[in-house]
């Protein structure tokens, strides 16, 4: 994998604030519950003890932006940032807004390989004078926790149409993560005339990856294909889902495989999700391995196989 620009800056953050670095730990020594696409940087030491690392699409170029994330023990993975560099920046100005102090420290690592103009400069938040999450959004990058933040600003101020807009930038930003579209889904259940509209997000986000939900327990699959009007429940979509035949035809036999590998780890998801457990991704790991070698995406199969070279 081709290292991120700030990956460096981002672990030391990490370990300015306590958390565990795992520089160079390979992904078979993890947690099962770790996805195996993540390459793992720091677990956190507090709260549920969560691995943060880096997710390699397989099918993203080489020279693609690796998505910050974190896998939770469910199994199931939460973006985080789009890229390291702005997730670094987002900690330290979080640090120097708070006056932390270890503000300083952070600051420094993340200014790190920058140009002097794209350099944070500390007090900027206080300084910018909109609150933390707008900063965020207009001056370091798009974060989905702060679109939900801002959007429930604007619902607390009755002000629904600006909530729904919040919500749509969010799910067009983080298009492949199906926890926004769950989010939204629900904010328009909840809106009187947004019936349809809620149906439909819900039913989007049943077609991402379902390991990028952030379900922990079955109750929550139950409630989102509800809202999406499929019947039968859980265990009637995940007999729809495993009856449905693979295309095969016209397609080519990288994207073949890269489909088998993509449709093993959701019915993975569905198969805990109606023990109401959490993922187990070590059994899983040999089988995609072999279709991402089939599929000539070595660097995924390496890091499937807990051999890929450290980032």
């Amino acid at each position: 994998m081709v290292p991120p620009k700030n990956l460096g800056a981002l672990r030391d953050i990490f370990a300015l604030q306590g958390m565990t670095v795992m520089s160079g730990e390979p992904p078979y020594e993890t947690p099962d519950w770790v996805h195996p696409l993540c390459f793992p940087l720091a677990q956190e030491t507090t709260g549920e003890g969560c691995v943060v690392g880096l997710l390699r699409w397989p099918k993203a170029k080489l020279s693609t932006e690796l998505p910050v994330i974190r896998c939770e023990k469910s199994g199931q993975v939460t973006v985080l940032s789009k890229t390291v560099a702005g997730y670094a920046t987002r900690l330290a100005a979080e640090l120097d807004f708070a006056e932390s102090p270890l503000a300083e420290a952070a600051v420094s690592f993340a200014n790190e390989r920058w140009a002097y103009e794209k350099q944070y400069e500390a007090g900027s938040v206080k300084n910018f004078g909109r609150g933390l999450e707008r900063y965020m959004i207009l001056r370091v990058g798009p974060f989905p926790d702060t679109y939900q933040t801002l959007a429930q600003g604007h619902l607390d101020r009755k002000d629904v149409t600006s909530a729904l807009i919040t919500a749509e930038k969010a799910c067009s930003e983080f298009a492949e993560f199906g926890a926004l579209h769950v989010w939204q889904a629900h904010m328009l259940s909840k809106e009187p005339g947004y019936g349809e509209e809620a149906r439909d997000a819900a039913r989007t986000a049943l077609e991402k990856p379902l390991w990028t939900l952030g379900f922990s327990s079955r109750a929550q699959f139950e409630s989102l294909i509800a809202l999406a009007e499929k019947k039968g429940g859980l265990d009637g979509f995940a007999a729809e889902y495993r009856e449905k035949p693979v295309q095969v035809q016209n397609t080519a036999l990288a994207d073949q495989y890269t489909d088998k590998a993509a449709r093993s780890m959701d019915e993975a998801v569905l198969a805990a999700a109606q023990a109401d457990s959490a993922v187990s991704w070590n059994p899983l790991r040999p089988l995609l391995a072999e279709h991402y070698a089939k599929a000539d995406i070595n660097d995924v199969a390496r890091l499937c196989r807990g051999l890929s070279d450290a980032p």
